[in-house]
């Protein structure tokens, strides 16, 4: 039987199998008004392919975007993580972009709320996280406007010891037809049993879903050198006039070609004013000549991050 598709112009995504993502989708649920998609399954649930959603309208009055803002549970076939494993999404949905609630994890031990695009830019860590060179859409705007909304309720409820930034671009899913990108709480156990984290990242993401998302001048693709947070991207798109999709991590540039750089263009949604890079180191001389030649014909500036761009 075929699935009658949700339309959505954003889906919030948890799964329950994973504490700290339930524990958000579930704050979520208390802090804002909702209802079940009957419409579409009793109860809001529709099975397919192995996978379970239950599905609810949020209510937000103020929100831009009316009633097409749906939260869901997603329950999948794998026995963890199931929502990196979400490339069949868009059998239920037909949204516009994602936004999943989840952890982050890092041997730091660090309070840290994060928002990231999704995708493998060279071959990752584990067969788990995805095929090699292959990107996820991502929004730059959504991604400018999740990470402005956890640094103003950071500020606002005075937690100076929580670290808010981007994460380079990492993990599946990669095969869906709309923009993902994952917000989650770190470093560790500690941080994802932590309701004051969990309250602020939920504060976030209602302020983020009732408000209109930001429009920066320049749409971006960032290079990062050596650090996992992109921390001067982190720093350009709270303060500056623009926005990031992709965040290219400098450990791929070795085994990148001119390919992997026009998917991070054609994948950000908008497209890319401006490649901007802290060091190309690794990138063979080869690729960097053909990406210059592929920018300067694009009408795309590749410059160094701290070079206006006026």
């Amino acid at each position: 039987m075929e699935v009658q598709k949700i339309m959505a112009d954003i889906v919030v995504l948890a799964e329950r199998e994973v504490i700290v993502s339930q524990a958000m989708g579930t704050a979520l649920l208390a802090r804002v008004d909702h209802e079940p998609l009957h419409e579409v399954g009793e109860g809001g649930v529709l099975h397919a392919e192995g996978m379970r959603i239950e599905a609810y309208r949020l209510l937000l009055p103020s929100s831009p975007w009316g009633e097409r803002v749906i939260f869901a549970w997603f329950q999948g076939g794998h026995e963890d993580a199931n929502l990196r494993f979400a490339e069949d999404l868009d059998v239920f949905f037909d949204a516009k972009r994602y936004l999943t609630l989840y952890r982050h994890r890092s041997n730091q031990s660090l309070r840290r709320l994060t928002i990231h695009p999704v995708g493998n830019f060279a071959t990752p860590p584990s067969p788990d996280y995805g095929e090699p060179h292959s990107l996820a859409f991502a929004d730059p705007l959504l991604m400018s406007a999740g990470l402005r909304c956890l640094r103003d309720v950071v500020q606002d409820r005075g937690l100076e010891d929580v670290e808010v930034s981007f994460e380079i671009t990492h993990h599946n899913p990669t095969g869906l037809q709309a923009p993902i990108h994952f917000l989650e709480i770190g470093d560790g156990p500690e941080q994802w049993e932590d309701h004051t984290l969990v309250d602020a990242a939920i504060e976030a993401v209602v302020r983020c879903l009732s408000q209109p998302l930001p429009t920066p001048r320049y749409r971006c693709v960032g290079v990062s050198y050596g650090d996992h947070y992109a921390l001067s991207f982190t720093k350009l798109a709270l303060e500056g006039d623009l926005c990031f999709g992709h965040l290219i991590p400098t450990h791929a540039l070795p085994s990148m070609k001119l390919e992997d750089f026009q998917q991070a263009v054609e994948k950000t949604v908008g497209g890319v004013d401006a490649i901007l890079y802290k060091r190309l180191k690794g990138l063979s001389a080869f690729e960097r000549k053909r990406l210059e030649g592929y920018c300067q014909k694009q009408g795309i500036r590749l410059q160094k991050y701290d070079q206006p761009l006026e």
